[in-house]
């Protein structure tokens, strides 16, 4: 069990598979405080119910800094 509850339509990565995708449905616990399952749909069209506590938010940088270095320069 997790202590998130998570969105229909949130994107979250699979900790296990490391593989990215799609919340599709989530089953909540009995009182609505937490979510206990999600439903991930996967860019390949797969989709597959797992334990929310493998399952963490996905986040991605949208405006990257212009000044950022890399290690290869």
């Amino acid at each position: 069990m997790s202590d998130k509850q998570y969105e229909i339509g949130e994107s979250v990565v699979n900790r296990i598979t490391m593989k990215q995708g799609t919340v599709v449905d989530a089953q909540d616990s009995e009182d609505n405080m937490v979510t206990e399952n999600v439903k991930i749909k996967y860019d390949s069209g797969e989709t597959e119910w797992v334990s929310a506590s493998t399952v963490s938010q996905m986040l991605t940088e949208t405006n990257p800094a212009s000044d950022t270095k890399f290690i290869s320069e």
